[in-house]
Order: C-alpha cells, then structure tokens, then sequence
C-alpha cells in the first residue's frame, strides 16, 4: 500500500507531457517517486502499460548527479513473468511496488518508463 503522504499532484498538461513522451522510443523524463505515482492512473487508462521501467537511486543531488542503476525491468521472468492477459493489472502491481518500498525505505529515486498500448 502506498502511503498517503506520499501523494503529490502534477497538473494535467504535465501528466499528459509525460504519458506522450513515455509512448515514445525516449521514454518518460526522469521522475521522482511522487511524481510517478501521479502518473500512474493517466498511464493506465486508454489501455496504456509500463512495459518498461528503469529506476536509479540518486547518489547526490546536483546538475550532473551520480546515479546508481536499481532496478530495470526490460523482460521479467520468474514470479514476475505473466501472460499477456495478466500484463496490465500485474505490470501497475510490480510498478506500485517498487514506488512503495523506495517511499518506504526513504529512497531518494529516479524513474524512467516507457509505455506500450495494449491491443483490445
């Protein structure tokens, strides 16, 4: 479960940049975690999905900040792969779940995703 404290509010325009640019081969601008977590609803409608997700832990703040590489979801497998009819509910699960424990944890994180439409 997220925490509720954790919500934060971007307007719609800058949600409907982000979801644009997360359609496309560049993927999303880097988000922190509030702010993904904002996304994630206007991502997931019209039958968008993360398809992929790259997440970096912030080392120190500043113009050029180093960045440690976390976790990157290109192709799961295991207990984190699904089938393609499970994709959308179990790709926001594993999503959230991140965002959750790096709030959690106290993680200052940077998240890039890249969204794939699903074909209805």
């Amino acid at each position: 479960m997220i925490p509720k404290e954790s919500m934060f509010q971007l307007n719609r325009h800058e949600i409907e940049n982000v979801v644009s640019q997360a359609l496309t081969a560049k993927g999303s601008p880097a988000l922190n975690s509030q702010e993904l977590l904002a996304c994630l609803d206007a991502m997931y409608s019209h039958g968008h999905y993360v398809q992929s997700i790259e997440a970096y832990e912030v080392k120190q703040r500043g113009i050029n900040h180093p960045l440690r590489l976390d976790l990157s979801s290109l192709g799961l497998e295991g207990e984190d792969k699904w089938t393609y009819d499970e994709t959308k509910s179990h790709s926001r699960a594993f999503v959230e779940q991140k965002i959750t424990v790096a709030i959690q944890q106290g993680l200052d994180m940077e998240f890039m995703v890249w969204l794939a439409k699903l074909n209805a």
